[in-house]
């Protein structure tokens, strides 16, 4: 999938919109019509992964990332590989003047495939 080296430039200046935006900024310009979403998809997630890509393996990748960006990791297991961590989020819940007497998790994309249990 080749685009011009300017549509490049403008999807890696725009790095923090979601493609779809990016392809309506584009329009907007008067974008050359034989460009499509899903090039700009792609070259979105070619262009942006440099952002949290750390390793070829997605499971060091992670690990990498988050140690980078100081997150507390409290939960890690090889096999399967899974990871458990806190955000920024529970100090703010965990402060705050709300009484929690519950909070919901959701997994990631594609666990229950792969049998994983909340807990």
């Amino acid at each position: 999938m080749t685009i011009s080296p300017e549509l490049k430039l403008f999807i890696s200046d725009n790095i923090d919109l979601l493609p779809r935006e990016i392809y309506k900024r584009l329009v907007e310009r008067g974008l050359d019509l034989n460009i499509r979403q899903k090039q700009i998809h792609y070259w979105w997630t070619a262009i942006g992964q440099h952002r949290y890509k750390r390793d070829e393996d997605p499971f060091i990748s992670a690990q990498k990332w988050l140690k980078e960006d100081s997150y507390h990791v409290i939960f890690q297991k090889n096999c399967p590989n899974s990871l458990g961590f806190l955000t920024e989020l529970w100090n703010v819940l965990k402060n705050s003047q709300f009484k929690i007497h519950e909070i919901g998790v959701d997994a990631t994309y594609n666990t229950n495939n792969l049998k994983f249990e909340l807990q």
